[in-house]
């Protein structure tokens, strides 16, 4: 089984992906971003409840950025790519590229569905993104190649940012190889949520996602991966993140991965990052992510899950 079909989505026009174990809905018109990715019967996206349905008309505004920086805007969910760093636009992101209205090609051959999806070219920066999503006949992996491309006559810098967010609570996992490669990105300098780990030579970063409180943690150094476990009333699950590892890259914040939380609604985020690229004029760049989902008894505990995955990568 592997199929791709329009539906009606909260009043959207969307796709429905699928295949035996997963199914993934993508909002092409509010951002071209994944709403859903539904896998083992379990949700693992957040969309906020109060903005399903919104819409944005951006064709008819002259004066794009004065429009931005006036919208009240709130990240409404799911998966999304951004450009970092942050600091070259503040808030709220590029609106071209975070809700503007995507083109669509796809393809099922064979064994393999390919969903593309092209962004409108950002009336700021001159860039337009490309998100190619990969479903293949009986696996539990979803590929996604996402790139950025300059349209503009001048150089670019920019870093492709992945922000991911995630239902509930969970604890997210990621390689470290000192207590010292965790940043502390924003205000503070509390660390009470996070627990370092050493499982057999190995050490992890362990960040504890409750909703209790509001931070972002991040870490230069990179293995390639990152995991959330979520608990169930019945099991355990995983949701791994495997990309490339970027060897003496600069990143546009600093960090090649980050986890985020907010009390302010019930999901968290993990993010990866691309490298800081300089773009000439018709020069494009990408990198591919791989999601893979995990089960487990829930009487599992986390030193034997990273021994798993471990294992597994």
């Amino acid at each position: 089984m592997l199929d791709v079909k329009e539906i009606n989505y909260e009043s959207y026009n969307a796709y429905l992906l699928e295949n035996q174990y997963i199914r993934v809905i993508v909002l092409p018109e509010v951002g071209g971003r994944i709403v859903s990715y539904d896998v083992l019967d379990h949700e693992f996206l957040y969309t906020i409840p109060e903005l399903k349905g919104k819409k944005y008309n951006l064709e008819g505004i002259l004066d794009i950025e004065s429009y931005r920086r006036d919208l009240d805007y709130t990240p409404a969910g799911g998966y999304k790519t951004w450009l970092a760093p942050q600091s070259e636009w503040e808030w709220p992101p590029y609106l071209d590229l975070a809700i503007g209205d995507y083109e669509v090609e796809y393809e099922v051959k064979d064994d393999r569905l390919d969903f593309k999806l092209i962004s409108p070219q950002c009336r700021e920066t001159g860039i337009r993104l490309t998100r190619e999503i990969s479903l293949f006949a009986g696996q539990k992996e979803l590929v996604i190649d996402q790139g950025m491309k300059n349209h503009s006559t001048e150089i670019k810098e920019f870093g492709l940012w992945d922000v991911t967010q995630l239902k509930g609570q969970g604890r997210v996992v990621f390689p470290i190889e000192s207590e010292e490669d965790i940043a502390i990105l924003g205000q503070g300098e509390d660390k009470s949520e996070i627990e370092i780990r050493q499982v057999n030579s190995d050490l992890f970063a362990i960040v504890n996602c409750q909703g209790k409180q509001e931070f972002k943690v991040g870490t230069s150094y990179s293995a390639g991966w990152i995991l959330t476990v979520v608990d169930t009333a019945e099991k355990k699950l995983g949701y791994l993140k495997e990309f490339p590892v970027f060897a003496d890259a600069s990143f546009g914040h600093g960090c090649a991965v980050e986890v985020f939380d907010t009390y302010k609604y019930n999901y968290f985020e993990v993010e990866v990052h691309g490298p800081l690229i300089e773009l000439d004029s018709g020069v494009e760049t990408s990198f591919v992510e791989e999601w893979s989902t995990y089960s487990w008894d829930k009487n599992i505990n986390l030193e034997e899950i990273i021994l798993s995955i471990n294992s597994d990568i």
